[in-house]
This record gives structure tokens, C-alpha cells and sequence, in this order.
């Protein structure tokens, strides 16, 4: 829920191997093993997988830069399930918004 709990601090990350362009540290829902977000990642362009950027500290809902899939078999790949799942059931009440940014000719039909 919204109390804080839920999330942990990975440090997959501490030596840039994982992703050059995020910090050492990275905010992530505590069910997620470092071995969940390693298999994530191979899914994500560049490993990116999605960010907690914003964290409320009353209700809990979180801010994540989400990126894009690097293989159209994302609905494959469990970790990307649930890491959106444990995001989303963070806020109190559980709740998740998508906004897709790119321009409309980059999405996929």
C-alpha cells in the first residue's frame, strides 16, 4: 500500500553494466529480484527498463519513465508483468496511467 513498504533499493546497477544511462542505484518494488530485472532488461532497448523517477509520500503513487520494448514478445517475458503490477498496486488506491509520448508514426498498429 501506500505506507512506504514495497520498495527496495538494487544495486544491479553499481557498476553501470546494467544500464550506462541510469544511476548505480536503482528504485524498484521489493517482489523483483536483481535476477527479475536482468531478464527485464533483455526485453527493454538498452536495458531500460522502467524508472521510478517520483515517489508520493502520502498516497505512495509513483512517477515511472517507462521505455520501449526491444522485441514485440514483451507479454512473454514474466518480470515485465509483474514490475508493472507491484507499481501499480504501490499507490493507495492501486491504480496505473500509461502515457505513450512517442510521435503516433513510431507506435506499433
Amino acid at each position: 500500500g501506500g505506507g512506504g513498504g514495497g520498495w527496495r533499493l538494487s544495486q544491479c546497477n553499481h557498476d553501470l553494466t546494467f544500464c550506462s544511462s541510469y544511476p548505480t542505484a536503482l528504485v524498484v518494488p521489493a517482489a523483483l529480484s536483481d535476477e527479475d530485472l536482468w531478464e527485464l532488461a533483455t526485453f527493454r532497448a538498452h536495458g531500460r527498463i522502467p524508472l521510478v523517477m517520483w515517489r508520493d509520500p502520502v498516497k505512495g503513487s509513483v512517477l515511472v519513465r517507462e521505455t520501449e520494448p526491444a522485441t514485440q514478445r514483451i507479454a512473454e517475458c514474466a518480470a515485465s508483468r509483474a514490475i508493472l503490477k507491484e507499481m501499480s498496486g504501490a499507490a493507495s488506491p492501486p491504480s496505473l496511467v500509461a502515457v505513450d509520448t512517442r510521435p503516433a508514426a513510431l507506435v506499433p498498429d
